[in-house]
């Protein structure tokens, strides 16, 4: 199933950020099966298999925090299967957590007797809205006990600067309600009847909301269930900007780059390896680029589907 083509078709969803797979409009169904000159079916059918097996959990759109009037903060933890089984199974109850990033970091340790040796390490990222970090902290207070204790939180990493005055009270409820929808089946009839504006109107600010960067769409994964192949994060200070045109340069890295994306002051590009020693291979050329980065595998990407921006602190 996680074939060239499964592969191909997961690259299209780099959108609206840039890179060689860059859509002018949001990917759906028709605009990938041109791109990649197949059957629309055939990227139907591979769609469904990839949800079908759990490998992706959901692609979601979501909306650029430095747009918003709340910052986004994400909590690095040095734990990974707890918050899966207090947060994830329980996201409806904690509506201001957005996502949830677990893995497993993975080093090299030179040993004296010159053998190099790996250890592995969990470690897990909840990001989370709020107005300011007082709102962070009564926020936080609502978190499972096991995340709220000192020594699980290695560092809270607060959003990026805002990049304008935040969007108004209707883009705001555009940007919700298309939270609400599948991408892929996006339909702008339904919610121009819900926010009572004309069609022709939405149209325009949707448009003008994905022209300025206010939304973008996120494919979330769990990698354990990737058959036959290994998904690797490396992880990166600064913005993917610095780094993508050297790794589009290396043809080993590129063909194995399925997504990147931003969060907070990291970098996430998203690999698919054969094996742990094509996993070596994609860290050396890394290293070439910036010798500062970690390396995970065994990771997973999980959306709140009940997450619900606001511009009110009583509303979050």
């Amino acid at each position: 199933m996680f074939d060239r083509i499964s592969r191909d078709i997961i690259k299209k969803f780099q959108w609206p950020m840039g890179g060689l797979d860059r859509f002018s409009n949001r990917p759906c169904v028709y605009r990938i099966a041109k791109e990649l000159t197949i059957h629309p079916q055939v990227v139907r059918n591979r769609l469904s298999e990839l949800f079908d097996s759990g490998f992706i959990n959901a692609i979601k759109f979501y909306a650029n925090d430095g747009f918003m009037p709340w910052v986004r903060y994400n909590i690095l933890m040095n734990q990974s299967r707890e918050i899966m089984d207090a947060i994830v199974n329980d996201f409806e109850s904690l509506p201001f957590v957005e996502r949830v990033i677990i893995g497993t970091l993975r080093s090299k340790v030179y040993e004296d007797s010159g053998k190099i040796g790996i250890t592995e390490k969990d470690f897990g990222i909840v990001s989370a809205i709020a107005f300011n970090d007082d709102d962070l902290k009564r926020k936080m207070k609502l978190l499972p006990q096991c995340l709220k204790l000192d020594e699980n939180i290695i560092e809270i990493m607060k959003g990026n600067a805002r990049k304008s005055d935040p969007i108004s009270g209707l883009e705001l409820s555009i940007v919700n309600g298309l939270l609400q929808q599948d991408p892929l089946k996006a339909n702008l009839t339904k919610l121009s009847e819900d926010l009572s504006i004309p069609l022709r109107t939405l149209r325009r600010k949707v448009d003008n909301l994905i022209h300025n960067g206010v939304i973008y769409e996120e494919v979330s994964f769990n990698a354990d269930r990737a058959p036959g192949t290994i998904i690797v994060y490396i992880i990166m200070l600064s913005s993917y900007n610095k780094y993508l045109p050297r790794i589009l340069q290396d043809k080993f890295l590129e063909n194995r780059m399925l997504l990147y994306k931003n969060l907070s002051r990291f970098s996430f590009f998203i690999m698919h390896a054969a094996n742990f020693a094509e996993v070596d291979e994609i860290e050396e050329g890394f290293r070439e680029i910036n010798p500062h980065h970690w390396v995970a595998h065994r990771g997973g990407s999980y959306n709140n589907p009940y997450i619900k921006y606001s511009n009110s602190q009583g509303d979050t």
